[in-house]
């Protein structure tokens, strides 16, 4: 049995987005569905993650592994960047 850390634990009450009511939340902001040309792309933030976990001292097979995975979601959903990816993208592979 492992310990429950603090740093998982969520403080947010969602029930009004469940309802659809946003004005509950005035923060919360609609996502633009256009892609920004700005954003960073998904190449890019794969070369970044794997060097981090290069540096960190992950197995090589784990990171080719996980180029593997991320290449093969580029190429099903046809992602560019980083703002491109939303759940109904994520679901769209199902």
């Amino acid at each position: 049995m492992s310990k429950r850390k603090s740093l998982m634990e969520i403080e947010v009450d969602v029930r009004g987005l469940l309802n659809g009511s946003l004005h509950e939340f005035p923060n919360v902001d609609m996502v633009s569905k256009e892609p920004m040309t700005d954003s960073m792309t998904v190449e890019k933030a794969l070369q970044i993650i794997i060097r981090q976990m290069e540096v960190s001292g992950y197995r090589s097979r784990t990171i080719s592994d996980y180029r593997l995975h991320v290449n093969h979601f580029l190429a099903i959903t046809n992602a560019i960047y980083l703002n491109d990816i939303s759940v109904d993208l994520i679901y769209k592979m199902a």
